[in-house]
This record gives C-alpha cells, sequence and structure tokens, in this order.
C-alpha cells in the first residue's frame, strides 16, 4: 500500500512539474484481511514546478504556485543542442548520453555529464518525431514526418567517440492486403492462439508480413507496394516508437496497412483501404531485412505512441488444453500500450486481440504514454492539458517472473558486441502455429548464455580484489 512512483511532466507551457503518484493497490493478503473495507483510490501529489530563473527560490519567487511545492529542483546542466524545436529524445540504457531529434532533420547525441554534442547525423528528410535507444545499447531507431523509420548502430571510433553508421532504412514495403477487423472486434474473437491462427481471419490484430520483396512482383491478387507511414497529415507531432525490454522488437507508429473489403457497388469485389496501424521489427533483421516481421491494423485513427512495460510475465495458460502458444514464439509474455488519436489499447505478445482499451478519456489527442517501473501503472497525456492514470491489480496483466530475472534490471552494455542478459530459460516445447504464418510470427530472440566462470588463480600469483555489490537496506532509522 505504500509503494509511489515520482512522476515529471512538461507541457506546452513551458513548465515542468513533479508529482507523486500513489496507485495504492493493496495487495491479495491485505484484502483478504480487510474484505469488508473499500480500498483507496489512486491519487496525485503535487510536489514541485521546475522552472526558477538564477538566484531565485520558491521563499523569493512571484509565482503563485510555489507556494504548495514542497521540493526544490534546480537546472542542473543545459546544453543547446539546437536552436531549433526538439519533438522526441531518448536516453542511453546507462543514462550518460541522450538522444534528440526535432525540425532540423538531425538526431544528435548529447553527452549528459558536460552537455557536449558526441555526435550529428542528419539521415532524414523531414522533423524527426520519434527516437528509441536500444537497452542492448547497440541500435538507435528514428522515424520522421519524411515516412521513414532508420535503424542506426551504435559504435565506437578509434577516439572513444559515439558513431553512427545507417542499418537499415524502412519506408516501403510489400504486404498481403487482407480482411482485418478493427481491435474491437479482435478482441471479442476468441484469444486463443492456436483457434486464431488455424482461422487466418480471426487474426487480424496480429498479421505477418513479407520478409523477402523479391517474391511479390504483380500487384494482382491482393498484393501492393505502398508507403509503410503516413505523412505530415496523419498525425500531430509524434511518432513515438519503442524497443520492447528485451531488446528483440521494435514497433513503429503511424503505419498505413492495406485491408480489403466489400466495393460499395458491388459485392462481390474488394475494394483496398488502409488503416492505422503498428509496424513490429524483429531484432535479427535489423541489418538484414527492411520488411516487418508483423502488424497491428484496424486502427480507426491513426497510431501516434508506443510504449512497452518492463516487466515481463510468464506464459498464461491457451483455453482448449492448448498449452502456452504465443504468437510470436515468446517463452516469456511482454506488455505494451498502443495510443491513437482518441484511444489507447494495451498488447501483449502471446494472444492475438488486445487486452483492454481506454478511451474517451480526453478532449484532444494523446501526447505520450509512460509506464511505472512495476508495470502496474500507466500514464497517459494529451494536448487538452490533462493526464490520466490507468492502475491494474496485482496479476491482473499476468505472473510476473521473479525481479532478479528482469532483463530491464540486468544487463551489460557494450557498442558492437551482442550483450549478455539474463532472459529465463526458454519452453521445451515449441508453439504450435499455421504453417505459412510460422516463419514470418516467430521471431529469433539472441542467444543470451551464461558468462564462462574464469578459474582460480594459482598460487604465487596475487588474487584479484572482488568487488563488493551494495544493497539498500533502508533510511536510517530516527534516533
Amino acid at each position: 500500500m505504500d509503494k509511489s512512483w515520482r512522476l515529471a511532466t512538461a507541457g506546452g507551457d513551458n513548465n515542468v512539474r513533479m508529482w507523486m503518484i500513489h496507485p495504492n493497490i493493496p495487495s491479495p493478503a491485505a484484502l483478504a484481511a480487510s474484505s469488508s473495507a473499500s480500498p483507496h483510490p489512486p491519487r496525485a501529489e503535487y510536489f514541485n514546478q521546475a522552472l526558477q530563473s538564477f538566484g531565485e527560490s520558491h521563499l523569493n519567487s512571484t509565482d503563485t504556485e510555489s507556494k504548495y511545492d514542497k521540493e526544490t529542483w534546480r537546472v542542473r546542466l543545459m546544453t543547446r543542442a539546437t536552436t531549433q524545436e526538439l519533438y522526441d529524445m531518448a536516453w542511453s540504457p546507462e543514462g550518460d548520453m541522450l538522444a534528440v531529434g526535432g525540425t532540423d532533420f538531425a538526431v544528435r547525441i548529447i553527452q549528459t555529464s558536460t552537455g557536449t554534442v558526441l555526435r550529428e547525423v542528419s539521415d532524414h528528410s523531414h522533423y524527426i518525431q520519434g527516437v528509441a535507444w536500444d537497452p542492448l545499447n547497440l541500435f538507435l531507431a528514428t522515424q520522421s514526418s519524411d515516412r521513414s523509420m532508420l535503424i542506426s548502430r551504435l559504435t565506437r571510433n578509434p577516439n572513444d567517440k559515439v558513431d553512427l553508421v545507417l542499418a537499415s532504412k524502412n519506408q516501403r514495403t510489400d504486404m498481403r492486403a487482407s480482411q482485418a477487423l478493427t481491435p474491437s472486434e479482435a478482441a471479442s474473437a476468441p484469444n486463443d492462439a492456436v483457434t486464431s491462427e488455424r482461422k487466418r481471419s480471426n487474426l487480424p490484430t496480429i498479421s505477418p508480413a513479407l520478409h523477402k520483396q523479391e517474391e511479390i512482383k504483380q500487384p494482382e491478387g491482393g498484393e501492393h507496394t505502398h508507403k509503410m507511414y503516413g505523412d505530415d497529415r496523419c498525425s500531430s507531432f509524434f511518432r513515438r516508437l519503442a524497443f520492447s525490454p528485451d531488446g528483440a522488437l521494435l514497433a513503429t507508429p503511424t503505419g498505413q496497412h492495406i485491408v480489403s473489403s466489400p466495393h460499395a457497388n458491388d459485392a462481390t469485389k474488394l475494394s483496398n483501404t488502409s488503416t492505422g496501424s503498428v509496424y513490429l521489427y524483429g531484432r535479427a533483421s535489423f541489418g538484414h531485412s527492411h520488411a516487418p516481421i508483423a502488424v497491428l491494423p484496424g486502427h480507426k485513427t491513426v497510431t501516434l505512441i508506443v510504449r512497452f512495460s518492463p516487466i515481463l510475465y510468464h506464459l498464461r495458460e491457451t483455453p482448449e488444453g492448448s498449452g502456452k502458444a504465443s504468437v510470436f514464439g515468446f517463452p516469456y509474455r511482454m506488455v505494451y500500450a498502443v495510443a491513437t488519436q482518441d484511444s489507447v489499447w494495451v498488447y501483449d505478445t502471446q494472444q492475438a486481440g488486445p487486452i483492454c482499451c481506454f478511451s474517451n478519456l480526453h478532449y484532444a489527442s494523446f501526447t505520450d504514454l509512460a509506464w511505472s517501473p512495476d508495470g502496474q501503472l500507466l500514464m497517459m497525456s494529451s494536448s487538452d492539458g490533462y493526464c490520466s492514470t490507468a492502475v491494474f491489480d496485482y496479476h491482473e496483466l499476468g505472473q510476473p517472473y521473479d525481479y532478479d530475472k528482469q532483463p530491464s534490471l540486468h544487463r551489460t552494455f557494450q557498442f558492437s558486441v551482442e550483450p549478455t542478459m539474463p532472459i529465463p530459460a526458454q519452453n521445451t516445447e515449441k508453439p504450435t502455429t499455421a504453417g505459412g504464418a510460422q516463419d514470418h510470427a516467430t521471431l529469433t530472440v539472441p542467444n543470451h548464455s551464461a558468462p564462462e566462470l574464469k578459474p582460480e588463480a594459482k598460487e604465487g600469483e596475487p588474487k584479484k580484489k572482488r568487488r563488493v555489490a551494495l544493497k539498500f537496506e533502508g533510511p536510517i532509522p530516527p534516533s
């Protein structure tokens, strides 16, 4: 009941505000102990408005809101990376670097300790509206209103400076035109991965894409070459793409997917239309293929934001005794949220349909999403100046792995070398999927083998000093 999370929000009023979010999620034991008592609702506590000029404090500030401040925050470092407007930023896994992109068509990597711009690359031809840093510290993905998504490899040059090398450019694709349902229709369909794979019409939410563009030679037969992403009229200012916490997936919004529907004048003919969608790429094909491995179509409005929960969950038992099948073939579940202009959909990597949907919450379009570190809190902001909080009960999204097995908490960060992460062991049984969809919908997860133990030092050789890991036990009690 005492778990709380600090939240920072920034708005068009040029203010950064600090909040303390109290989700007030009672544990199952607490609910059983007090079955008659109703749990306290979630609440947000205002802490500080971080906008103070040099030499000014909350004591002499003329701002009327300063009297409500419970903390004092000051600017530690300011860097003018560009004179133009910035649209998105992404922290490196270690927090020592920051990637920013904006209206000058360039992405810059800033060293957070000094504010120095380490690298500047201008591979896009229009505004950069989304930046995502690979949790394994090997790639940087950017998305622009020029209707392209770029994946660049992070490297170190001989001068120990960061460099970006373009690995792939994703702009056009050859996709099969399919009859796709809306996410609401997919949610009402059976969630059993095996059943929905056997009936292709019941699997619209995750449709496998084609890997080899050479296979498509003629547009007849429902196959078309088209631009994957919408232009600058499809979204406001943001195309917030995201990596999964294990680094195996990259999800990109503002996608356009071709679907077939009966013609208005002739029911025997099909007319092709595009729907709002999210394209998903597999890590194994970042530098080798420009085609996504799956697409989430059927949204009525354009998709703007994708955010993954940092927590890995155990696979759920599927109905009809089919075991723990997964449409992606992962030995675990990952949960992610997709925001359109007027709704937020929550998905996972095991089933085809969405888990839930939030709609009619705000008067204006959504601008950003954020998960709490424990994955039980989802924050949603919009351009009307308000934020909404969705609180999930214990195990409502699934049973999480032990925290010592979460990849978001244990990583080895290197450049140009695939690092090792403690990924939970895979199941011995291979997930059952339909014939043609298995090759495209199943991802190849990097092999994270355990590091080899070094032999003990021989006699006479100096022994290396052991580093002792510090463990936080809590604050010092008052005397």
